[in-house]
């Protein structure tokens, strides 16, 4: 997401993901190249090159390009998204939108273990990243910012230093300082989290040593 336009009364954003329009030519042309190749082994093996191209062109059409236009003139917000399945437009009102948030989620799908197996496993953690625009009945409009993947878990925890944190952040701020509104930064924890979690589990065990308690014996 960047910033296109920036006067004291409005602020563009816009989101362009052509990496995912790329990515669902990629996997169509996949599909197609890989198809006689399959067609050899038999009819049946026809299924793989099949899901190559709906995910494609699934991923063509699900594509949204995002415009988040903010004019204090006029008072209003508008949500504006754009894709080959169609547009859609929300408006809502500046004064009413009492916080800009980031807020991190980890997700984590599913990938084969091995060529050979039919074994499933967990893949690398993925950072997905959404601004919430809170308004003051409590609501929240979330807006995707797109996502990092090839970081690693620890107990919950996600450790990526390449997240691409640092300008989402600067983007919820600017958004944040233009309407006039505090800004929450809710972050997934982060190595130093991590380093202060362990400590302080360390500290709890020193402080509440394990007593190994045995009952007495009464003898009559």
């Amino acid at each position: 997401m960047k910033v296109v336009t920036e006067t004291p009364t409005l602020l563009v954003l816009k989101d362009k993901p052509i990496s995912q329009i790329f990515v669902g030519i990629i996997l169509a042309l996949v599909g197609v190249v890989i198809s006689p190749l399959i067609m050899a082994k038999g009819i049946v093996f026809m299924l793989i090159p099949l899901i190559f191209v709906l995910f494609g062109i699934a991923t063509i059409f699900l594509t949204k390009f995002l415009t988040i236009t903010i004019d204090k003139s006029v008072n209003k917000v508008n949500f504006g998204s754009t894709s080959l399945l169609g547009k859609k437009s929300q408006d809502i009102a500046v004064d009413q939108i009492s916080e800009i948030a980031i807020q991190e989620m980890l997700t984590q799908d599913v990938a084969l273990r091995t060529t050979n197996s039919l074994a499933y496993q967990n893949s690398a953690p993925k950072l997905n990243f959404v601004l919430i625009f809170y308004l003051k009945d409590g609501q929240g409009m979330p807006v995707p910012m797109g996502s990092t993947s090839g970081g690693f878990g620890i107990n919950g925890m996600f450790l990526n230093m390449f997240s691409g944190r640092n300008k989402k952040i600067e983007i919820g701020n600017k958004i944040a300082n233009f309407i006039g509104v505090p800004f929450k930064d809710n972050r997934a924890p982060t190595i130093s989290d991590v380093v202060s979690e362990v400590g302080q589990m360390i500290g709890n065990k020193e402080e509440n040593p394990t007593i190994n308690n045995q009952t007495p014996t009464i003898q009559n």
